[in-house]
């Protein structure tokens, strides 16, 4: 039994100092489409939360769908560092980091789904600055100068494509300003916990403004390897990003930005927890694999042979170009991205030498492009239109060995599998006699630094085109109605191999029909029948696949023969389509509150 244990935050105090360029300070608030909050917000008016959860600017109040905004002063009282952090503020969010930094899972509503394949392309999906970052490797980072986080719950495919369908992350980072001011937070805890955040902006020119920031997160680990004598569950974090404003005029406005961010942390902390005492009577004499008693699973104490490797790197660069002719605003959003990602740890979570490796380095690159128009067409009708473009391409290389102390180990689970008829050693000289030569296994089966070499790419490309149309039907009363067609292609090839000898053999091969013999009748006398009926049972079920009595050693053949693709059925090729809508109705009951009902 095992479970994850992830980071926690005890700070001690905060340091804030703000310029005249800061953002004002205000109490913490979050705020729902289903109200609107009485509490002043620096990027609004009054009481007017301003949000882009339709990519167009709206107040919360006008925003008929459920969103939770969470404002800079939110984060900043909070000490919100990342997004796992917002599940503090944020109703339905869950956010639930694995084995390793980068194996996190976003959860909207309670739907989500698993960041251990990063094939596997997330439902939640999360945007800076209407960046979609396509895995979770590149979205954990800390946050930088943020403006404000929306939190968009349910199906939003229409507008942000197929990878919304449980809910959008949306992240607002604030523009350079034409006026010159900064803020920098330094905050202390136990641990040796330090974080250091600094930003600075100011004008260039009349029509040019930068902005850049920088923030620093170390911690030292709160969970005790026992193992390997380190601490793990660290922080050690850092982002740089700077931003250029150029705004020449009221209608034209690009904004650029640069951002780059690193991870290097020993984490996390897996507690594996003896299935029962006896277990560990006979494990522990053979092979020391010392793991928690039920009784100390939450002593912060672990046993691994060797430091987790968790390096995240992130870089990217987008520019964003606003133009005003009027009637209508064209964007365009151009965003290129990289993602390198390099764990490695210790998956048996024991302090027993049975796995040596199990290594993954993975590389992402992506480029998107979105278009936009947005405008009224009547006092009463105004819409929205889109079309987006993704190209992504990943590759990974994975190694998982097996150590030294393997081979005893499995040794000691054959014997138990097949009640002490078997063991490693007659396993290799029965196979390999029946094979035609007696040494041929002998001293192979589950040797170390035998298993898997894993490699695997994948290349996606996508094309949506969108829109959605507001019709005021009365003052009060709008029906908004929207539409999405994507357009994915997917192309992918994998190339495993094993080194795993006994992971190869055919329990269910001609050859082997003697060896299967054998074992069946000597069962049948152990069950008390006599030799005669126990050589005609063994005789009819030595070829019956669901009879051979090696079928319970299946269960260490680890590391079977794979199929790579493409291959002469699969091309590892994709291309589907899919058209999804929105229809939604509000209604302003008051100027406090509004009512909607929406289908996605």
């Amino acid at each position: 039994m095992q479970y994850g244990a992830s980071g926690r935050n005890r700070c001690l105090r905060t340091l804030f100092f703000s310029g005249a360029g800061a953002m004002a300070l205000v109490s913490p608030t979050v705020g729902h489409a289903q109200e609107a909050k009485d509490t002043s917000f620096a990027e609004s008016e009054g009481n007017e939360i301003v949000v882009t959860a339709t990519k167009r600017e709206t107040t919360l109040q006008d925003t008929p769908v459920a969103v939770s905004v969470t404002t800079e002063e939110t984060l900043e009282r909070a000490h919100i560092r990342d997004v796992a952090d917002l599940v503090t503020v944020v109703p339905s969010l869950r956010v639930v980091q694995l084995q390793g930094s980068q194996a996190t899972n976003f959860f909207i509503r309670g739907f989500g789904n698993g960041s251990n394949n990063v094939g596997i392309e997330p439902s939640v999906g999360v945007f800076v600055d209407g960046v979609f970052r396509s895995r979770t490797a590149s979205q954990i980072s800390d946050f930088p100068d943020i403006q404000r986080v929306e939190v968009l719950r349910g199906p939003q495919s229409t507008l942000f494509g197929k990878n919304a369908s449980a809910g959008v992350i949306s992240i607002v980072t604030k523009e350079p300003q034409f006026t010159f001011g900064g803020a920098v937070e330094a905050s202390y805890g136990n641990y040796d916990a330090k974080v250091l955040k600094g930003y600075l902006t100011g004008p260039i020119t009349d029509t040019l403004a930068l902005s850049i920031a920088a923030g620093l997160n170390k911690r030292d680990g709160y969970a005790k390897d026992l193992g390997s004598d380190t601490r793990t569950n660290e922080r050690n974090r850092w982002f740089v990003r700077g931003q250029a404003l150029f705004e020449p005029n009221d209608q034209f406005k690009m904004r650029v930005i640069a951002d780059y961010d690193k991870i290097d942390e020993n984490c996390c902390a897996v507690i594996n927890i003896q299935s029962s005492s006896a277990t560990m009577a006979i494990l522990s004499p053979y092979i020391g694999g010392m793991v928690n008693a039920p009784a100390n699973k939450f002593d912060d104490k672990i046993y691994n042979n060797f430091p987790s490797t968790n390096n995240i790197e992130n870089y990217g660069f987008s520019a964003q170009i606003d133009y005003d002719t009027g009637p209508f605003t064209l964007t365009s959003i151009t965003a290129l991205r990289r993602t390198h990602a390099v764990n490695d740890q210790d998956s048996d979570f024991t302090s027993a030498r049975l796995l040596s490796t199990n290594l993954e380095d993975k590389h992402l690159r992506s480029f998107t492009q979105e278009f936009r128009v947005t405008g009224d067409i009547t006092d009463s009708i105004s819409m929205l239109l889109g079309g987006f473009y993704l190209n992504e391409k990943f590759r990974q290389h994975g190694e998982l060995y097996l150590d030294d102390q393997f081979r005893t180990y499995a040794n000691l689970m054959v014997q138990g599998a097949t009640r002490g008829a078997l063991n490693v050693a007659a396993l290799e000289g029965m196979f390999g006699t029946l094979d035609g030569n007696p040494a041929k296994y002998l001293g192979t089966f589950f040797t170390p630094s035998t298993g898997q070499n894993i490699d695997l790419s994948l290349r996606n490309e996508s094309f949506s085109i969108f829109g959605q149309f507001d019709v005021k039907l009365t003052d009060r009363l709008t029906l908004t109605l929207g539409g999405n067609y994507t357009k994915d292609k997917k192309k992918y090839a994998t190339n495993v191999t094993s080194s795993d000898t006994f992971s190869a053999i055919d329990f269910n091969a001609a050859q082997y029909a003697p060896f299967r013999y054998g074992l069946l009748y000597q069962g049948a006398l152990d069950n008390g029948l006599n030799a005669a009926t126990a050589a005609a049972y063994a005789t009819a079920n030595m070829n019956n696949p669901r009879a051979n009595p090696l079928g319970p050693l299946r269960v260490f053949q680890l590391f079977p023969p794979f199929l790579n693709v493409p291959n002469a059925v699969e091309n590892g090729k994709t291309s589907d389509g899919n058209f999804s809508y929105t229809a939604r109705l509000a209604y302003d009951a008051t100027d406090h509150v509004n009512l909607y009902a929406s289908y996605a």
